[in-house]
């Protein structure tokens, strides 16, 4: 196989890898990998994680020994390529097997990274997609129901409805289909829709025990025009199978759900 993923299809980051893989149509082989989670391990701390982070081999490839890793022996093993960080293996897959999804021009690229580095920023005076999906993905998903802290879901939710507003205006400004502007879809939205579909599943979980966060936090979900554009994500097989199936799996959630509230 010239193409390994070292990662966890539970792991937004690793989907984000997994769903461009699988729309540029390339064949790979993922070796599960974490410190966290692994195949019996249903909430945190309930069975061993996969680990292979913690090799010295891992560690060769991948010196921050996060998911995920790709390695591509294309040409040959001694001459293969090897890339960390989720952005990062999307980009080198599009710039090696797809520029359509960057407009193969550097102005395309431009637009589109711009876009996946906004997904990327945020910190404690600002809202961070990186911050809200682990604290919302860890108590929903990763805590049994009755040991979830309901505050630390509240402010996640919050945090994400903040981010997702400037996406919202955007779509809005532009009036296209797509967040960099165009009339395709680009790299630009693969962070977008990893986090829109992490953020939309942990509310249908949620209300699934008994909790609406909307009501819980106060913040409503308004926004129509990433209401039309997830359901655009979620007519492309590619999003459906790596991003969309493998989260409600994590989730353990049952049915074909669309945007919170619409149900």
């Amino acid at each position: 196989m010239q193409l390994t993923i070292w990662g966890r299809s539970s792991s937004s980051n690793t989907q984000k890898v997994l769903w461009v893989l699988r729309e540029l149509g390339l064949g790979f082989k993922l070796i599960p990998a974490s410190a966290r989670l692994g195949s019996t391990s249903e909430f945190l701390g309930s069975g061993p994680a996969f680990g292979v982070v913690d090799t010295d081999e891992y560690a060769a490839m991948n010196p921050t020994r996060l998911i995920p890793t790709l390695k591509d022996c294309s040409r040959s093993d001694e001459d293969s390529v090897i890339v960390f960080e989720s952005h990062s293996i999307v980009r080198y897959l599009a710039m090696a097997y797809g520029p359509h999804l960057y407009g193969s021009t550097a102005a395309g690229m431009a637009r589109a990274s711009m876009w996946m580095d906004w997904a990327l920023a945020g910190n404690d005076y600002s809202p961070s997609f990186g911050s809200a999906n682990h604290h919302l993905i860890d108590e929903v998903a990763r805590t049994p129901m009755t040991k979830r802290n309901l505050d630390v879901v509240s402010r996640a939710h919050i945090m994400y409805c903040d981010k997702l507003a400037m996406a919202e205006a955007e779509l809005g400004r532009t009036g296209a289909p797509w967040l960099s502007g165009g009339a395709d879809m680009t790299l630009a939205d693969v962070p977008l829709g990893v986090e829109l579909n992490r953020w939309s599943l942990c509310l249908h979980a949620c209300r699934r025990d008994g909790v609406d966060v909307c009501d819980l936090s106060g913040r409503k979900v308004v926004f129509p025009r990433l209401q039309e554009y997830y359901a655009r994500l979620l007519e492309r097989p590619a999003f459906r199978a790596q991003v969309y199936n493998q989260e409600r799996r994590h989730q353990r959630l049952e049915g074909q759900l669309g945007w919170p509230g619409t149900e």
